[in-house]
């Protein structure tokens, strides 16, 4: 138990597997381990541990947990994606409108009240909808709307009626055995 506890901190606080002798009684006392000088030796003994100036080097830590530096190197390259990732995504494109030149797009980012200027391509001017189009799209919509409203209606009944059918079941199950033999004699 106290090995596994001192490895945990050694974790948790990144010390490559380094602690000192107080770090180690306070941590039998947690685990509630008599004697831990005893078990320390018996555990340098072995080849567990290095017994160092001030505590003891876990000797097998750095095999199975990362090294303080690879773990910070880690951290920096998560922050670097994200700060990238930001940067790229910076600018929600909520408002556009085209200078005169049709050339660029001024758009109000989501990074307080700046104002951006984006260089692109004008624009393709979508084909004019005629009003019997745009009507037709309304009604496949809504068709389609209605299709998915009456599949969830049919779901809802078909669990209603397996619902009634488990407590049909449960119902008979709980009847006496004589009952249902009468029932089955007649």
């Amino acid at each position: 138990m106290l090995f596994h506890a001192v490895r945990l901190y050694c974790s948790e606080r990144e010390t490559d597997g380094v602690f000192s002798r107080a770090q180690l009684l306070a941590l039998a006392e947690e685990a509630e381990v008599p004697d831990p000088i005893k078990h320390a030796a018996t555990w340098v003994k072995r080849g567990l541990w290095e017994q160092t100036s001030d505590g003891w080097h876990d000797t097998g830590f750095l095999t199975i947990n990362a090294s303080h530096a690879a773990r910070e190197k880690e951290r920096q390259r998560l922050r670097d994606y994200r700060r990238v990732q930001r940067s790229r995504t910076a600018y929600a494109y909520t408002t556009t409108g085209e200078d005169r030149t049709g050339k660029q797009d001024v758009v109000t980012g989501n990074k307080g009240s700046s104002v951006v200027l984006v260089t692109k391509q004008p624009r393709p001017q979508p084909p004019a909808s005629s009003p019997k189009t745009l009507e037709r799209v309304h009604q496949d919509t809504d068709a389609e709307i209605d299709a998915v409203l009456a599949e969830a209606e049919r779901e809802k009944a078909r669990q209603r009626r397996d619902l009634l059918a488990r407590a049909r079941l449960h119902d008979l199950a709980r009847k006496p055995v004589r009952g249902l033999k009468a029932q089955v004699q007649r």
